[in-house]
């Protein structure tokens, strides 16, 4: 199904395409024309040394031909013509690359050579932005011109070093040109797939929307009991759309943080790739440490994503059951001890060994783990983090109140206030500009609240920070 749904944006694509390239074409061709019929009567008539520009003349006769005969199918074909007239476009622009090309070979043993290089480079650009083709196509357009101006050149000419020099500054810019195109054109793509599906659900949605109010008139008519239920259902709409904009709101936030360690990697793999050579092994090393911590970063974002869109979703299953508190926070610790030995940080287990908790233990123990993890972020270097736990009766219930606690940098009233918001939720740097994800004290929460419990901070800057939650104690 998705496989046909592809194909169907594909065709339809190809027929965007062709609009795209026949829109204005009578302007684009008359303007072709007239720019090649004067620089056709200034190689015959303005310039004074005939030889080369007789030459030059001829390699002006194939570009316009092409656009003389596209203007007269333009002129006299209809609408169904548009793929034909798109192709010969494409032909049309790559025989001004042609002809560009050849004016090299023209110029070869005379001054002007550095000035038709420049005009082939302006060439290539204009095939880049303006062809419309596919890959296997694109690759033809460009290598067959320069094969065959590479193979006369090989083969009839005997070219100096400053000519080679001349000519090999246009290679590069080729390659480039080609890589624009690509990419160009892979952009416009994926731009008209999304614009098309979102035409599709907004066509879906209105249906939607149009049979909502059709049952909403049916509703009307009926008795107090079924407008009740109308009411109902209509808070329960409500609720479902505040959830969806939630949900995307969160999203979003995510998406912001998940380009950061993409773009760092990014970013400094390139350097590497195109200064391998200058950089010192200490540099290099210094990169490749950034860059797996961006990894890592990238990796905790998403597992944490996975982790919430799981239970948001009801993949995850909530078992709770008898668990050992001091057992699942040593698991924790034990995960996070390298991170906290590279920060010279101290992680204390003071929990009983003898409590035990009524809980999920993938989810207290993603909890536990995500509030070490934080504590170790926003700790110094020397610093120390304590993992402690009370007994509390609260309405009635017999509750473990389990306590991370560090002396890190704290975190200011105003922040404190919104660190559980999702809507107000940001990552925020480490003492070691360690990044975050903005993520895990919402997961927290939710858990904690799939728990019956309560999660909350108490916290000062430069002196530390205290993060609290209950849950259920064994019997």
């Amino acid at each position: 199904m998705k496989t046909q749904e592809n194909q169907i944006i594909k065709e339809k694509y190809k027929i965007y395409l062709s609009d795209i390239v026949t829109k204005n074409l009578y302007i684009k061709l008359i303007i072709v024309i007239l720019l090649l019929l004067y620089y056709s009567y200034s190689d015959l008539y303005i310039r004074e040394d005939l030889g080369n520009n007789i030459h030059a003349f001829y390699t002006r006769l194939l570009p316009l031909i092409i656009a003389i005969i596209l203007l007269v199918l333009q002129l006299f074909t209809k609408e169904k013509f548009k793929p034909l007239k798109s192709k010969i476009y494409n032909i049309l622009i790559v025989s001004i690359f042609v002809m560009t090309l050849a004016k090299c070979i023209i110029h070869l043993n005379d001054g002007s050579l550095a000035a038709v290089v420049s005009s082939v480079i302006l060439a290539v650009f204009l095939i880049s932005l303006e062809i419309k083709a596919s890959l296997i196509r694109t690759i033809l357009m460009y290598l067959l011109p320069t094969l065959i101006f590479g193979s006369i050149l090989i083969f009839f000419f005997d070219v100096n070093k400053e000519q080679y020099i001349a000519i090999a500054n246009m290679y590069p810019i080729i390659v480039f040109g080609f890589a624009v195109n690509r990419i160009q054109n892979k952009l416009n793509y994926n731009i008209f797939k999304s614009s098309y599906l979102l035409k599709l659900e907004k066509q879906k949605t209105e249906q939607l929307y149009n049979e909502v109010l059709i049952k909403n008139e049916d509703l009307s008519q009926k008795n107090e009991e079924i407008i009740l239920q109308q009411e109902n259902i209509l808070q329960k709409t409500a609720e479902l759309e505040e959830s969806n904009a939630t949900k995307d709101r969160f999203f979003s936030i995510i998406s912001h943080d998940l380009r950061s360690p993409f773009n760092s990697m990014l970013g400094f793999s390139q350097l590497l790739i195109e200064n391998f050579d200058d950089y010192t092994a200490e540099e290099s090393k210094n990169f490749i440490g950034i860059m797996h911590n961006s990894m890592q970063n990238a990796f905790k974002l998403l597992e944490n994503l996975l982790i919430w869109s799981r239970s948001q979703s009801g993949n995850i299953e909530f078992e709770p059951k008898n668990n050992n508190l001091f057992l699942i926070t040593e698991n924790a610790i034990e995960l996070l001890k390298q991170t906290a030995i590279s920060k010279n940080l101290t992680l204390i287990n003071q929990i009983s060994k003898e409590i035990n908790v009524i809980a999920d233990e993938n989810m207290l123990s993603t909890i536990i783990r995500n509030l070490i993890s934080n504590a170790i972020k926003f700790t110094p270097q020397g610093g120390e983090i304590k993992i402690n736990a009370y007994f509390k009766i609260i309405n009635n219930l017999k509750k473990i109140e389990i306590l991370i606690e560090d002396n890190g940098v704290g975190i200011s009233k105003e922040r404190q206030l919104k660190m559980f918001d999702f809507t107000a939720s940001a990552s925020t740097k480490g003492t070691e500009n360690e990044l975050g994800t903005g993520l895990g004290l919402i997961l927290c929460k939710d858990f904690v609240e799939k728990h019956g419990g309560e999660i909350w901070v108490e916290s000062e800057v430069n002196i530390g920070s205290k993060f609290y939650f209950n849950i259920l104690a064994s019997e």
